[in-house]
């Protein structure tokens, strides 16, 4: 069974919320191109200014307005600072806290993504819950978390058992 304990910081929050944003596969390409175009306009045309005005924008809403909100968010929401339990469990992933306990089921869960730090788990398109890496003794613990969830759901989204997990 995997299990992981412990409270989400300022850090987790705002890695968070750049890997939400951060595309995979054919995705990032529109995303390549938006940030781009930009740049070779302002590069071959120095009339436009409105690329280094977008640019400027993109800069600072990335640098410094994203990992502020995401800050304030983690100041001001007073329930990220608790400690938290979350394990892998034959019907979902489980969530407890100290005076809570919630069950997301294998069906509930939309998608995950995750990088070498966090694993984020999607009940819907742009909610998720984190699961930062800290939580567990080792990063083998952590892969075995996401691995296990990953295939979980599988397995149930093909209504097959997944033995040995």
């Amino acid at each position: 069974m995997c299990t992981g304990k412990g409270s989400l910081s300022e850090r987790d929050l705002v890695r968070s919320q750049y890997l939400h944003l951060m595309p995979r596969g054919w995705r990032a390409l529109p995303l390549g191109l938006v940030l781009l175009t930009p740049l070779v306009l302002f590069l071959y045309d120095k009339k436009v200014l409105y690329a280094a005005g977008y640019l400027a924008f993109l800069i600072v809403y990335f640098l410094f307005l994203l990992p502020y909100r995401a800050r304030s968010i983690h100041r001001d929401y007073s329930a990220l600072t608790h400690e938290v339990t979350v394990s892998l469990q034959d019907n979902g992933v489980l969530w407890e806290a100290e005076n809570s306990r919630a069950l997301m089921t294998w069906p509930e869960i939309k998608r995950f993504k995750r990088d070498n730090d966090l694993l984020l788990v999607y009940p819907s398109r742009h909610i998720y819950h984190v699961v930062p890496a800290h939580f567990f003794a080792n990063a083998d613990e952590f892969e075995d978390f996401g691995d296990a969830s990953r295939c979980k759901r599988h397995c149930d989204e093909l209504t097959l058992g997944c033995a040995g997990l």
